[in-house]
């Protein structure tokens, strides 16, 4: 039986108390107010006015306006009852990777308040149910840094990771995950198809990583092989097209109008085999040449510093290579 929105959200704030006992100052990941236990009491009532609000329009099944009203409430006043509302939220908006991350956000906070408040731990129990719900529509990335030198930037699908949580499996939505490791040298790269419910390691230490400058190299010299191979094709065609159109030239002075007489089989044989040489040639130049040219056009530069800015690339796909980019 489906689960409305309305009962969900009646029974998690039943399942917590929307109040000011929150006995620990937690420092949230999330851009947080005051905690509970030095918030104001003119604080506590704007926050807790903004929550009855965002409660409402969740309940109307108006998503979008629940978010931002859970956000205001909890940048006024870090309850986690907001922030557990901020994932459930995002997750009824289709946000799903973004709601892993809130909730799991949410069960450490009230790990740690629970250990001075023990019913918190049904925050914790609810946060981890709904993370448990989540996981099968999100893709789960562990990265490997190695020792990431003081400035370097991690960049995941576009999103700023801190580096202090990077050791931290990261929630990503399926589909391509453009990942940026920079400030190590050259930018490490790495592309990757994110499944639903997959697990996936992924290492950018320096020298287990090609440079995106190197692999730019090494597109863009098979780029250049290809666009010799197709120019080899085309040469290739015309010398055949020439031998077909001599041997024809040939039977036509020979056999006249009609038919050739008994004696001329290896001639036009040779001269069939010469025109479809010719062909097939000239379809392999083509698309050698084509091929290559895009190859070198869209092999990413050595002087991106950031990973950053406009990009084409070229990545293998299921039976095919596809053409991509990001601006």
């Amino acid at each position: 039986m489906a689960w409305h929105p309305a009962r969900r959200a009646r029974r998690l704030l039943t399942g917590l108390a929307l109040g000011c006992s929150l006995v620990a100052a937690v420092g949230p990941a999330h851009a947080a107010g005051a905690s509970l236990e030095l918030a104001t009491d003119e604080q506590k009532s704007a926050a807790r006015d903004k929550f009855q609000t965002a409660r409402k329009a969740f309940d109307d099944r108006r998503f979008l306006e629940a978010l931002e009203g859970f956000r205001a409430s909890y940048d006024i006043v870090a309850s986690p009852n907001a922030l557990l509302m901020i994932g459930e939220s995002e997750r009824e908006l289709g946000r799903s990777a973004a709601a892993y991350a809130t909730l799991g956000d949410v069960a450490r906070e009230a790990e740690v308040a629970a250990q001075k408040d023990t019913k918190y731990r049904e925050t914790v129990r609810l946060a981890r149910q709904m993370q448990d719900e989540v996981r099968p529509k999100v893709a789960l990335l562990r990265l490997e840094l190695g020792s990431a030198p003081p400035g370097a930037r991690l960049l995941v699908g576009g999103q700023t990771v801190d580096l202090a949580r990077a050791a931290e499996p990261i929630a990503v939505d399926p589909g391509p995950v453009h990942i940026v490791l920079s400030g190590v040298g050259a930018p490490v790269v790495r592309e990757l198809t994110a499944v639903a419910g997959g697990d996936e390691t992924v290492s950018l230490v320096a020298g287990e990583l090609e440079p995106r400058g190197a692999s730019g190299d090494v597109q863009r010299y098979a780029g250049y092989g290809l666009v010799a191979l197709g120019g080899a094709s085309l040469v290739g065609t015309f010398i055949a097209g020439g031998v077909a159109l001599a041997r024809r030239d040939a039977l036509d002075s020979a056999c006249g109008d009609g038919p050739c007489p008994p004696g001329h089989e290896s001639e036009i044989s040779s001269g069939r085999s010469a025109q479809t040489a010719s062909n097939v040639l000239l379809v392999l130049g083509l698309l050698s040449a084509g091929t290559g040219v895009v190859l070198v056009l869209t092999a990413p530069g050595t002087d991106d510093a950031t990973g950053e800015g406009a990009t084409a690339y070229l990545r293998p796909s299921l039976g095919a290579l596809a053409l991509g980019g990001r601006f």
